[in-house]
């Protein structure tokens, strides 16, 4: 899942909170967390709805 397939469920699910995991790893290196943050911030999104964990954070809901 890329940036712009997030912003399609960030669009399409006005109710879900997303979560950007996986990021930085061998399998998704093309996208960083930095990346998707800069994104997200660019894009306007909620990000009480579209999270991106550091490594080892844990969310709760």
């Amino acid at each position: 899942m890329g940036k712009d397939d997030l912003y399609r469920a960030y669009q399409f699910a006005p109710d879900a909170k997303i979560i950007g995991i996986h990021m930085d790893t061998v399998n998704h290196a093309t996208l960083t967390k930095a990346e998707l943050r800069r994104f997200i911030e660019e894009k306007h999104l909620d990000k009480q709805r579209v999270l991106v964990p550091n490594d080892g954070q844990r969310y709760k809901f």
